[in-house]
């Protein structure tokens, strides 16, 4: 086992009051629990904050204001604000059920029906999911959409890739939308 994986292992060990087995990899690996993840969150928060502060303090000294932060940015959320990537990690899963689930008849969720979905496997849906959380998982996942892109013809892909870079936009404006405001 590398040393990193001993010192983590320890580091939990240590500070959590619990029993990792060192050689637990494989079939019967100890399950990465969500104390485990909390725990370690809390301990990246806590040097962040303090190097954060550090650099901040320092660079207003110098007046170099190097240590602006995009407001709503990953960096924000930690140096900023209060951290929270639990209620982030339900945040996707959340929007996602509402627009699989929504009956809305909005220029937006007009938009979204007519687009014809790309033929992912349903069994793989699990491995799809976890592209939300993991890089990893998602380096799975674009590879499989780089194989459905490449079986459209350029004209289709060229298309798609119009339609999805709708999707998200602020200044993209659905004309439809307005015809309902007037109604009331």
């Amino acid at each position: 086992m590398d040393k990193e994986r001993e010192s983590l292992y320890a580091f939990l060990n240590k500070f959590l009051n619990v029993e990792i087995e060192q050689d637990s990899m494989g079939l019967f690996a100890t399950k990465n629990e969500d104390r485990y993840r909390q725990f370690i969150r809390r301990t990246v928060i806590k040097i962040s904050n303090s190097l954060y502060e550090i650099i901040r303090d320092r660079a207003h000294d110098l007046n170099i204001y190097t240590y602006e932060v995009r407001y709503g940015s990953r960096a924000f959320t930690v140096f900023l604000g209060e951290a929270d990537v639990p209620t982030e990690e339900v945040l996707w899963k959340e929007l996602l059920i509402f627009f699989m689930n929504s009956n809305a008849d909005t220029g937006l969720f007009n938009f979204l029906k007519d687009i014809q979905p790309l033929e992912f496997d349903p069994a793989e849906a699990q491995e799809y999911l976890q592209c939300f959380e993991s890089d990893s998982a998602k380096s799975y996942v674009v590879d499989t959409l780089e194989h459905l892109y490449g079986e459209l013809d350029k004209d289709e892909r060229k298309e798609r890739l119009e339609k999805m870079s709708v999707l998200g936009d602020p200044s993209v404006y659905f004309p439809e939308d307005d015809e309902e405001d007037t109604d009331y």
